[in-house]
Formats: structure tokens, sequence, C-alpha cells
């Protein structure tokens, strides 16, 4: 990008085609995916403790609920895989309520045999379970071990829409791809992609609305996709919203500073430029569009509800202290996994550490070395601040929502991950060898991820 086109804050057309390099190096992603699916899955006997049992209960009640109430009891086949696995790094298998022949005792079960999972829109469950039906059909017979193995997709998805936004941004080839192959031996993607979860949504949620967004600068054209997109990410998962919120305050400030208009303008005229701004509207839109989507969806869940829901046993004190602590919970901790990395072993800390050293260096470098109205200081600023404000927003939620708060977890920011990197691949496309030892680094990850297995219990 020329000093010319930051100047003005323009995001330039690609500098170059797409090529078979990039096809193969897509298809490499691909296989990534896909490798972290084959490694991973057969080695998961227990259940995950980000919430699998419910999850395992409502993709299992697809085919016949289709989607699962407030207040109603989690069902035999979860029960039944809770019993004779066991939850990891929890509980293990309980052989005599294993091989019972009855398992009614709710108090034998997590929240007293009531599901939490009613807040989710059924529509990632839906999916999973379609996919899934290819392995049923060919012999697989454990419905859980099938919707494992379709996380590969998602990511697939998330690291495929990630390396073609670098390539509309000009970042080179093997920059693009290190940091693709960096996401793919992430902690996230082995929580995330290797067990039945929701947050599997997030990585591709947080892909598509940045390419979605970086596509209709370019090009000025379908810019009805990003706030359909919007409205499909929020119901996969709330917290998919801020990947959406990010792209919002990202077009609503690219509007305002490019809304200059003839020498001399006044600063009431530039603020009807910005308000009049198609990008500005588009921007708005997007964002309310996701908002409403998650509401509608909010209200149906109350309204279908059969009783309270279960007490999760994990309320606290909301103040000034949590709310800080909050604020920084996101950046750059979301692609640090589900758990602390410590208590799992040297490689998950290595793993931990690059991932969390190319996050900040690449959104606190872009925004300090960037020119203050170019494009990138714009994006790397807006994905910043929501990372920074949506902790203490969602706490502040919860509360008037459910009448709770309970420290969030890092990964509700995964769908910030793929914006953290655009930062990254930006910063470090204008020094060739930093973009190299970058590159190496994410081959390192993905390397070591593979003995993640060795060492998680």
């Amino acid at each position: 990008m020329n000093s010319e086109v930051q100047r003005q804050g323009l995001i330039p057309a690609p500098s170059s085609r797409w090529t078979v390099r990039d096809w193969l190096l897509c298809g490499l992603l691909v296989i990534a995916s896909l490798m972290v699916g084959l490694v991973h899955v057969p080695q998961h006997d227990s259940i995950s403790p980000i919430d699998e049992f419910v999850y395992i209960d409502y993709l299992a009640k697809v085919p016949t609920e289709g989607v699962v109430h407030r207040g109603e009891e989690t069902g035999a086949y979860a029960r039944e895989y809770f019993a004779c696995h066991g939850v990891r790094m929890y509980i293990g298998p309980q052989p005599t309520l294993c091989q019972s022949s009855s398992f009614n005792d709710d108090v034998a079960f997590p929240f007293n045999g009531k599901t939490s999972a009613d807040l989710y829109a059924p529509l990632y469950f839906g999916t999973t379970w379609v996919l899934a039906q290819p392995l049923m059909w060919v012999g697989m017979t454990d419905l859980t071990e099938a919707g494992r193995y379709t996380g590969w997709i998602w990511l697939a998805a998330a690291l495929v829409l990630l390396y073609m936004t670098f390539r509309r941004l000009n970042v080179p080839r093997g920059l693009g791809f290190g940091l693709g192959i960096l996401l793919a031996g992430s902690l996230p993607a082995y929580w995330s992609h290797t067990y039945i979860s929701t947050d599997a949504t997030a990585l591709p949620a947080g892909a598509l609305m940045i390419f979605l967004a970086i596509r209709y600068l370019q090009t000025r054209r379908h810019g009805w996709l990003l706030p359909l997109a919007a409205i499909v990410v929020a119901l996969f998962k709330l917290q998919n919203l801020m990947a959406v919120a990010a792209v919002a305050v990202f077009f609503l400030l690219y509007s305002a500073a490019n809304a200059t208009g003839p020498a001399g303008i006044d600063a009431s005229s530039r603020i009807t430029a910005w308000r009049r701004s198609s990008i500005t509207r588009l921007g708005v839109f997007t964002l309310v569009a996701a908002v409403a989507a998650q509401a509608v969806w909010t209200v149906t869940r109350s309204l279908i509800a059969v009783g309270p829901a279960p007490d999760q046993l994990v309320a606290t004190q909301l103040g000034g202290k949590a709310l800080l602590s909050e604020v920084f919970k996101f950046f750059p901790g979301a692609i640090s996994g589900a758990v602390d990395p410590s208590s799992l072993g040297m490689y998950a800390i290595v793993i931990a550490g690059i991932g969390t050293s190319v996050v900040a260096a690449g959104v606190l470098g872009l925004l300090a070395t960037s020119p203050p109205k170019s494009m990138q200081a714009l994006l790397a600023f807006s994905v910043l601040l929501v990372a920074l404000v949506s902790g203490p927003a969602l706490g502040v939620a919860n509360l008037l929502t459910s009448g709770f708060y309970f420290p969030l977890p890092a990964r509700y920011g995964l769908a910030l991950v793929p914006m953290f990197l655009c930062c990254a691949a930006l910063l470090f496309s204008n020094r060739r060898w930093v973009g190299n030892a970058v590159g190496a680094c994410g081959v390192l990850v993905f390397l070591l991820s593979f003995r993640l297995a060795e060492t998680l219990t």
C-alpha cells in the first residue's frame, strides 16, 4: 500500500489476481483443518468441560425436538454419555451409573439434570446434526463422535475466509498462510473444533464479517450480504455479535475519516455527509439487524420455556473490580483457549504464548505505526475498542437479562480473533523478515498442537 492510499485512509483493490498458488495454499489450510479433527477427536474419551454435556443433549434432540426449552431436562442419551465417559478435568466415568438401566436421578447429573443450552437457537446444532449424518451412514454409531468430527469443517471455513481477506489486503501469501496455520494449531481450534461446541461458529463468524467488510469497501457491491451474514452469525451464538460490532464501528470511523468533502467545508456539512454515507448506513443497519435477530430469539426462547433456568452455581457480585477485569478479558486472551494454558502442560503454554504475542503486537503495533486516519489505524482501533468494551457490556447485559453476573471466559471473544490476525497481517507485511518469522511460528504452533493429546489429561 502506498503512502497516498494510507494518508487518505482508502482500501486499495487487490494487487494481483487469484492464482493456482492461492488455491494450493487454501487446499493446504483445509487439509490442516481436517488433520486437527482426525488427530484429536479419536483421543477424546471424556466430555469437554466447556458445556459439552448439554450440547450433546441438544444435538441428540435435533431430529425429535428441533430446539431445547428453558427448564427442560436433559435426555437419556446425554446422561448415559456423561455417566460412561465422565467430564474431562472434573469427574471420571461412573461404572455403576453407566451400567444402570435408568438415568432418572436428576441429582446425579450437572445442573440437577436441567439443560443450560436453551440459550442457543438451533442453527448450530441442526447444522452439525446434518453434517454428521454422512458419517453415520457409513457405519459410525456414535452421534457424539460424528458431531465432533464436523468441527474441522467450521475451522476450514474460517481459515479459507481469513486467507481470502489477507489476499484482498495484499498480505504476502507466505505470511497469510503462516497466520492461518497458526490459527489451525491454536488452543481455540483444539477446544472449539474437536468437541461439540457452539464456539465452533466463532472463528468463521469473525472471518466472514471481516471478509465481507473489506470486500464491500473495495467494490461497493453486494452490501446486503453484510446484514444477512450478521443475522446468521448472531443466531449461531450471541457472542458472535462482537464481530458484527467491530465491523460496524470500523465502518462508522472509516466513513467519518473520508467524509471530508470540498476544501473549506464546515463541520456541519461533514457531519451531514457522514450521516448520508452509504458506508455509515450499512454499518448501522448491519449491527441493528444482528441485534434484532438476537432479540427475536430471546423473546422466542422465553415464550417456549417450560420452566426456570437451572442454577449453574457461577453467580458472583458485579462491582468495579469485576468490571475492570472484564475490560481486559478478550484482548489478547481470546486466543489462549478455553482453560488456563498453564494447567495443560508445556506445549500449551508455548502455543498460547506465541498466539497472544502475535495478537497483541499486531493490534497495538498497527495502531501505533499507522497514520491516524488510515484504514489500518481505524481497523485496529475498532477491533481494540470492541474487545475492551464488550466484556463489561456483556457482564452488565447478563445481569439485567438473567438476574446474575458471572466472570466471563476469555473464549467469548473468539469471534474477534480473525480481526486481530488481520491487524497482525497488515503490520507484519511491512517487514519481510518479520513476516517470515511469524509464518515460521505458525508452522511451529501447528506442529506442537499435535503433542497436546499426549499432555492434556
